[in-house]
């Protein structure tokens, strides 16, 4: 039996896994699926906001990129990844930053 969503979180969590399973995929299709696997585990009440809930949802995963978005289509994007290059961009960034600020010092 499947856990049923209580917040947007937890909802946007069982949205992302649906469009992560899917790869590419629609509002319809997700919000369909979703009501159905709510309606079957919890009798089929509460499932009015469903859709709405859907939709707030994939606008949360988009906003932080991880779906995008083009006409109907959603597609999964995937989780942030930290690259090797970009830990190397801000390691040298702290360096340039604490080398001013000793510089800072010696000067006063």
């Amino acid at each position: 039996k499947r856990r049923v969503a209580k917040g947007l979180r937890d909802f946007s969590y069982l949205v992302m896994s649906k469009v992560e399973q899917k790869g590419t995929t629609t509002y319809n299709e997700v919000s369909e699926e979703l009501v159905n696997e709510i309606r079957s585990s919890n009798g089929g009440k509460g499932t009015s906001n469903i859709k709405r809930r859907v939709y707030d949802a994939l606008n949360v995963l988009r906003a932080i990129n991880i779906i995008s978005k083009h006409k109907k289509n959603i597609s999964w994007v995937g989780l942030p990844q930290h690259s090797a290059q970009a830990l190397e961009h801000l390691k040298t960034q702290k360096e340039e930053i604490l080398e001013r600020m000793r510089q800072k010092r010696e000067n006063y």
